[in-house]
């Protein structure tokens, strides 16, 4: 992750409470990454990241600044093998 951030800025967003999440992170030795919260906000359903029921999809999405900020691309990430738990 260090080597990344040089390039380019990096965040893994979950729908969950901040807290809750940076346990999970510390527990799956995730030490760099940037984490953002999407509870209590749309960025989820806006980026097509749940679905109807609200549950969260996997999702790569990259935004690009050109110009202000813009949504550049998104891909499913269903065919991802999964960490174990």
């Amino acid at each position: 992750m260090p080597h990344i951030v040089q390039h380019i800025d990096f965040a893994v967003a979950a729908k969950v409470p901040i807290e809750q999440f940076r346990a999970h992170a510390a527990s799956r030795g995730w030490r760099h990454a940037r984490l953002l919260s999407t509870a209590s906000t749309t960025y989820n359903r806006d980026y097509h990241a749940e679905d109807a029921d609200g549950q969260q999809l996997p999702m790569a999405t990259v935004f690009v600044r050109r110009d202000g900020r813009h949504h550049f691309w998104s891909g499913e990430l269903q065919k991802v093998a999964a960490d174990p738990p």
